[in-house]
């Protein structure tokens, strides 16, 4: 069985401040964690500060951690 699990999500930045805000449909009775990294390259993950929001079928995710001189790369994890 394949242990990965694809699905799309969308994110913004906004125009007013450096925060992101990344959104995906929610799979009910599901938790999620999202992890970045700042050079696609790293060999390591990391765990984002903060937690997932769900409201019905949309997940939410809001970093507000982020530099605008800084780039992040993310990947939202399904947990079992």
């Amino acid at each position: 069985m394949d242990a990965t699990s694809y699905f799309r999500a969308r994110a913004t930045v906004s125009a007013t401040s450096p925060r992101v805000v990344i959104r995906w449909e929610a799979v009910p009775g599901r938790g999620y964690r999202v992890q970045f990294k700042t050079n696609i390259s790293d060999p390591v993950w990391n765990f984002v500060t903060g937690g997932v929001s769900v409201n019905g079928s949309q997940a939410i995710f809001v970093d507000n951690t982020t530099e605008q001189s800084s780039q992040r790369f993310y990947r939202v994890l399904l947990m079992e």
